[in-house]
């Protein structure tokens, strides 16, 4: 194999695999980002009933 060749399927190689890494990160940081949300969102959601229940009048009989 001469030197150019060996160059060109090295950095198609490298291309792949810098591509193949780059979609990895990519799926894995939608889930850290969907993670993350749901988890500010239960605990926004929590709270807000929290506040809710704390604030509510209890009628004595």
């Amino acid at each position: 194999m001469d030197p150019a060749t060996a160059q060109q399927k090295a950095s198609a190689l490298m291309e792949m695999h810098i591509q193949a890494n780059a979609a990895a990160y990519g799926f894995q940081s939608a889930f850290v980002y969907l993670a993350l949300f749901s988890v500010v969102g239960a605990v926004l959601v929590l709270g807000i009933k929290h506040r809710k229940r704390a604030g509510m009048k209890v009628a004595l009989h």
